[in-house]
């Protein structure tokens, strides 16, 4: 019996510890000090510039690894500066933000300064990856992300030849996380 008590009280200490280990390697995202941004050409003589406003993540970093990068952004926070356009990205052709609310990403791989994952726009999931550093500050880390995804991939098109040659086949991804403990 005595063995069995010495057996029970060292597994929960191991347990206790371990769990302590497990949450310090929990970050909560900085909305406010965040950015998710992308470009796109446009009539192939601009850029338009964007970024949604609305986004949530899920990092988990310890001993200098990235171990979980999972991410959300609301298609209805997107921002081109342009009300109007804003309001056509949420509409059925393109987003439909009303059937499909979230763009999701989660992460597979990290390595070679490389994040890989799964990224979904529209009920279509495609492995992608972006040029990653991550910076340590203390109880803080910057994760500085860049990366490309053809749209016409995840539905992002028209069936007009004309309207989609209006816009660039290849949208720009710039993500600027940061997190703390």
């Amino acid at each position: 019996m005595k063995t069995l008590t010495k057996f029970c009280i060292s597994a929960s200490l191991a347990a206790s510890l371990l769990a302590g280990v497990a949450s310090a390697a929990a970050y909560n995202l900085e909305p406010a000090n965040s950015s998710v941004k992308f470009s796109v050409s446009h009539m192939k003589l601009t850029k338009v510039d964007g970024e949604f406003k609305d986004f949530s993540g899920k990092i988990d970093y310890d001993g200098g690894k990235l171990n979980v990068l999972e991410g959300s952004v609301a298609i209805k926070s997107i921002d081109t500066a342009n009300e109007k356009r804003n309001a056509h990205l949420n509409a059925p052709d393109m987003f439909d933000s009303a059937k499909h609310p979230y763009i999701t990403f989660k992460m597979t791989d990290f390595s070679g300064g490389k994040i890989h994952g799964d990224l979904t726009i529209k009920d279509t999931t495609k492995h992608v990856a972006f040029d990653a550093k991550v910076a340590e500050n203390g109880n803080k880390i910057t994760i500085d992300a860049t990366g490309a995804i053809n749209r016409s991939e995840f539905g992002i098109a028209w069936p007009s030849v004309f309207k989609d040659n209006a816009v660039g086949e290849v949208v720009n991804i710039v993500l600027h996380l940061v997190a703390s403990k």
